[in-house]
């Protein structure tokens, strides 16, 4: 099977940031009154290696893969000459981070996204969100996840000039939403990936890649080995799409640049760069690319000289001359000196008799070997089996100046099975692999200049390939069969979420067709290895929203080595019966009988005559209210007010009682010909919905407690905590810039563990006392 970061991880390359040493005095000549050779400039101390910090937050049971994918960053990174650190979950605390990461010239981050917009809240909280997501201690497991957000990223962490951050299958850093949640808008989108780069260019990055799917290793590579703009890294890579591409000036920013490029359809919001857009490769990684064919400022032993004017040789230092006259321009190779004489410096050249010169009558000439620069296997693996598909590879490189060179291909016990020369300074021939088996060979490049200075061997990998990815699932997780979802701009279910898995990394051709059989729409995405999704937004290949009906969806898999594999189906229907199924209007509500806000109205809209189902249920999705069932419907919009009364047991009809207070939802589901459609929008039957930052919590550590008042308050509201064994506190809780909302952070206290509760207590404008209560839990 193929592997496109084995190549990247294979490459030997010497450390970008290690000043390139020209020549040092292989053999000085032990004589009475020697001197030193002069030290070149280009001989300075080597300057420090780029760091690189990688970074794999607790994802639960994803985190053992996102620890695989992280080491290839590593090792990639490693093979460049990097000072790469390693924090993986469980041992991925914040204080590990702020160890590690200060100076770093890249950092990688695989993990949780909390970004902003959310559907969790209508402001920004920096404290939790756009950054990183972290265990809270170390040791315990991938589950325990804390966020250091915006906040924390901008005023503790400080990385090395013209940084650059990649942020891995992190949700919201790209634009996407979670999993199973709607595609956003192209405006929610921008903001996202505007607000989730902001932190880290205050902490010092001039480039922050939001990569939700796309191997971040590649990029990596041309970081280390072009003179590239990020720009053009980001536009030449591998994932870039391109066909629904938005450009921004950023808000959070300035002067930086967003670029969103959505994989696979307009709404796919997988992939995004924000940059300075003048930002280079060689501002990152400083990668040493001076050409190799300029003179030192000093002689080189050993190394080259020229002669500048007419040379007599001579046998010894002060000794005899041999006869021999070199011309000026002749090149001679330098193996001994420098030696003090009584009138001048001496060199002796290795392919004259005798051999020692005057240094007075030669120049530092070229003593560097030529190097290799962007080497480029296309494709990266390949399948030599005659089907017309990537049956070939073909090598190209650039050399730092003119050169002879020799590329072999060999096998990795060295035996060599194809070998191709050549004069310039650019590589470009082609191996058809022909009578190989599977699996990864060896490319080897050997270049010599014109004087004969021999350069460093550069050593890649190719990939033989012939066996063909498979689909080991793919479907849809809806209740209904088939899937449904309405393509009609609402912002709810707009698009259908599929899932997969394929056997290795694979470019998935995504088809649509109708009923008729007549496609509809092309795409493809670009998948690595192991479970993944995309969405299909309900637009054909112009763009316009498809006819409702039944639609069938073929995956087929492509390796990076051109094999197909076999497709898979399935079906969806695209409905668009019920629009506007909107949420308790008020959204909180208390039927306390004092005449506010003890309802909430309930309302949809059917385009079309159809069978509908009509419930109020609990978190739980069982029915606390049928209000229809099967009712045969005509198109139209219809409402009704609930006052918070339903069936004593969920799921079972009985006589009407008040509800306890929580969160409920209007289902509405709608049947006709072409499929069944369910919509849902919520309410909080509550005196005070309560959001908290975090269901349990140690000794010392915060948790934010946010609330909102069904009705309006009469002074504001106080929160009453209670912790096992200690006496209950409370605070009274402040509110948030004029907002119907009020906020209280408060710090767990020292004591027994157990469970809690925060208590929200207040009056109403009628003067009535209201409570609600949450539980949370003592670490």
């Amino acid at each position: 099977m193929s592997d496109p970061t084995r190549r990247e991880q294979q490459k030997r390359r010497p450390s970008p940031l290690r000043a390139a040493l020209l020549g040092v005095a292989a053999a000085l000549l032990v004589l009475v009154g020697a001197v030193p050779l002069a030290t070149p400039a280009a001989a300075a101390a080597a300057t420090p290696r780029v760091k690189v910090v990688v970074i794999v937050g607790p994802v639960e049971s994803l985190t053992s893969r996102y620890r695989d994918y992280a080491e290839r960053i590593a090792q990639a990174a490693e093979a460049y000459g990097a000072d790469v650190r390693r924090i993986y979950s469980p041992d991925a605390t914040w204080q590990r981070v702020l160890d590690n990461i200060g100076g770093a010239n890249i950092v990688a981050y695989l993990g949780h996204g909390n970004g902003f917009p959310s559907p969790y809240g209508s402001t920004l909280y920096p404290y939790t969100q756009d950054g990183f997501g972290l265990n809270r201690t170390a040791g315990a497991g991938d589950s325990n996840v804390t966020y250091y957000g915006e906040y924390y990223i901008a005023r503790d962490i400080r990385l090395a000039p013209n940084a650059v951050v990649f942020l891995n299958h992190a949700c919201y850093s790209a634009g996407s939403s979670e999993p199973g949640r709607a595609d956003p808008t192209l405006d929610v989108a921008r903001q996202r990936v505007d607000n989730f780069a902001a932190g880290f260019i205050k902490a010092g990055a001039r480039a922050v890649f939001a990569l939700a799917y796309p191997d971040p290793v590649p990029y990596l590579g041309e970081l280390f080995t072009t003179h590239k703009t990020i720009q053009e890294i980001y536009e030449d890579g591998y994932a870039w799409d391109g066909r629904w591409v938005s450009r921004f000036d950023s808000s959070r920013s300035p002067g930086y640049r967003l670029t969103l490029d959505p994989q696979g359809g307009a709404s796919d919001y997988y992939s995004a760069l924000t940059t300075d857009p003048d930002l280079t490769a060689v501002d990152v990684t400083g990668a040493p690319f001076a050409a190799t064919d300029q003179p030192p400022p000093d002689f080189v032993v050993p190394g080259k000289a020229v002669v500048v004017a007419d040379a007599a040789v001579y046998s010894a230092p002060d000794g005899a001359k041999t006869g021999q006259v070199l011309r000026v321009g002749t090149y001679v190779s330098l193996t001994s000196g420098p030696y003090q004489g009584a009138d001048t410096v001496w060199f002796r050249a290795g392919d004259l008799t005798g051999g020692w010169l005057r240094s007075s009558r030669l120049d530092p000439a070229d003593s560097t070997g030529p190097r290799v620069w962007e080497f480029g296997p296309e494709p990266a693996a390949f399948s030599p089996n005659g089907d017309g598909v990537k049956d070939a590879i073909t090598f190209t490189a650039t050399l730092s100046e003119g050169a002879t060179w020799k590329l072999r291909v060999q096998r990795s016990d060295g035996t060599t099975l194809v070998t191709r020369t050549g004069t310039g300074q650019t590589i470009r021939t082609t191996w058809n692999g022909s009578g190989v088996a599977d699996g990864s060979y060896r490319v080897v490049v050997d270049a010599t200049d014109a004087l004969g200075n021999v350069g460093d061997r550069y050593i890649d990998w190719a990939t033989v390939d012939t066996v063909a990815p498979s689909l080991g699932s793919f479907g849809t997780s809806a209740p209904v069969t088939p899937l449904s979802f309405s393509p009609d701009g609402d912002g709810y279910e707009d698009t259908a979420a599929f899932g997969y898995s394929v056997s290795e990394a694979s470019t998935l051709q995504v088809a649509v067709t109708n009923a008729s059989g007549a496609t509809v729409r092309n795409f493809t995405v670009n998948a690595p290895a192991g479970s993944g999704s995309f969405t299909w937004d309900g637009r054909n290949g112009s763009g316009a929203r498809v006819a409702d009906g039944r639609y069938t969806v073929r995956l087929t898999p492509r390796d990076p080595a051109g094999n197909q594999g076999a497709a898979r189906s399935v079906e969806v229907a695209v409905l668009t019966l019920l629009r506007d199924v909107l949420a308790g209007s008020p959204l909180i509500f208390y039927p306390d009988g004092d005449g506010t806000a003890d309802t909430t109205t309930f309302a949809f809209t059917l385009t079309r005559d159809a069978t509908v189902t009509w419930e109020i249920q609990d978190t739980g999705g069982k029915a606390v209210l049928k209000r229809w069932t099967g009712r045969s419907t005509t198109a139209g919009t219809y409402s009704f007010d609930w006052e918070g009364r339903g069936y004593e047991t969920p799921g079972v009809v009985g006589p009407l009682v008040a509800l306890p207070q929580d969160l409920y939802y209007s289902v509405v589901t709608a049947k006709d010909a072409t499929g069944t459609m369910i919509r849902r929008a919520a309410a909080f039957r509550t005196a005070f919905r309560v959001e908290i930052t975090a269901t349990s919590g140690a000794p010392g550590e915060q948790i934010v407690v946010t609330t909102w008042p069904a009705e309006p308050s009469s002074s504001a509201p106080v929160l009453v905590v209670s912790q096992p064994g200690l006496s209950a506190v409370s605070y009274t809780m402040p509110q948030i810039n004029s907002k119907p909302a009020y906020r209280v952070t408060y710090t767990v206290r020292a004591g027994a563990a157990g469970p809690a509760t925060f208590t929200v207590k207040g009056k109403d404008a009628n003067g009535q006392s209201q409570s609600t209560t949450v539980a949370w839990t003592v670490e």
